[in-house]
């Protein structure tokens, strides 16, 4: 790579070369001298470069040391978690606007949501004790019991009962089904649904429950009715599957209020025997 036209270019530069380098340098340096005066309008320069200019290699980096890196690493990862923290921050402010906002319009408007509350972290923590404690002293408690039958009406001896039914976030009640045959059982499933369809009330996971005996009671119970909001329409009116996620909370939702109904019965139960 050092021969060119039978000229060994490895051994020093003839005096020629060096004139004509030295040359080059000279008009290099008075280009840059001119561009200089013209301010900012060198770095618009096309195929201007000071290193070029002055034939000059750029300055390495002195290698940072173990503890340097672990630092910058350090760093750049508290600036990330402190990125992320105000993003997170920002979405948790713009969330509670838009839930007081919602909440001023539906007190505008005197609606009032039969939505369940979510169950807290102590209070699941304390179901599953004692779903762990059932479990351990009676197994067949906990099993699935099938039962067939018209679902709007439980078979139970005494006492009440809730019915779940899985519907969508659209808010326009369905036909046929299951739709239908609640609408024998009751008028509240579609005017509830609708009317929460309607206050912007049907995110996913939400559970309604409210009483359905209306149109038919039972003498030795009431019988409720749960809606989860398990299913999504998109614009193109595409039902999508059930959300198991989604089921899941709303469930939850259920067990707890059920657990609460069946403790307040037992207190009811035995302040009527005390009496007696």
């Amino acid at each position: 790579m050092y021969f060119f036209e039978g000229i060994d270019y490895s051994k020093d530069p003839s005096s020629e070369d060096q004139k004509s380098f030295d040359r080059m340098l000279e008009e290099q340096m008075a280009e840059f001298q001119k561009a200089a005066g013209e301010g900012r309008a060198l770095r618009h320069k096309a195929g201007f470069s000071l290193s070029v200019a002055f034939a000059l290699p750029a300055r390495k980096r002195k290698p940072l040391t173990e503890a340097e890196l672990e630092l910058r690493q350090q760093r750049r990862q508290e600036a990330a978690a402190k990125k992320a923290k105000m993003i997170e921050d920002k979405k948790k402010q713009e969330q509670e606007e838009r839930q007081r906002k919602k909440m001023a319009w539906w007190e505008s408007c005197g609606y009032r949501s039969l939505c369940l509350q979510p169950v807290d972290s102590e209070e699941e923590g304390q179901d599953e004790e004692d779903d762990s404690s059932v479990c351990s002293t009676d197994s067949n408690s906990t099993d699935i019991h099938y039962v067939l039958g018209d679902v709007t009406h439980p078979h139970t001896a005494r006492g009440d009962a809730i019915i779940v039914h899985c519907v969508d976030d659209s808010g326009r009640w369905g036909r046929g089904g299951l739709f239908t045959a609640l609408e024998m059982r009751s008028d509240e499933p579609q005017k509830q649904y609708e009317l929460a369809g309607k206050m912007k009330d049907l995110e996913l996971g939400n559970v309604f429950l409210f009483p359905i005996d209306d149109k038919q009671s039972r003498l030795d119970g009431q019988d409720q009715l749960a809606l989860i909001v398990a299913q999504q329409r998109d614009k193109a009116n595409n039902l999508s599957g059930i959300l198991l996620s989604a089921l899941e909370e709303g469930l939850k939702k259920i067990y707890s209020a059920a657990k609460k109904n069946s403790g307040m019965e037992k207190h009811k139960t035995n302040k009527t025997c005390n009496k007696n």
